[in-house]
């Protein structure tokens, strides 16, 4: 199957979905790889950056708060 001649996406993302496509191959042209590969990076940039983020977050102080596993000594 060559998803570059297909003309009805509807139909297509239907029956990726139900899984009637599963086991059939589909090739690639290499503009169509280097567009996914793109599109997986920049995805895993983007999630890696927001884990960041709320690893961040929760290990920050709210504005006037206080550490209590910190002693005073």
């Amino acid at each position: 199957m060559h998803l570059a001649n297909g003309r009805d996406w509807p139909t297509i993302v239907k029956r990726v979905r139900a899984g009637s496509l599963k086991g059939i191959n589909i090739p690639l042209r290499p503009a169509s790889i280097d567009t996914l590969k793109e599109l997986v990076n920049a995805a895993a940039d983007h999630f890696a950056s927001e884990t960041r983020n709320a690893t961040h977050a929760l290990n920050s102080l709210p504005p006037g708060g206080f550490d209590a596993t910190k002693s005073s000594n």
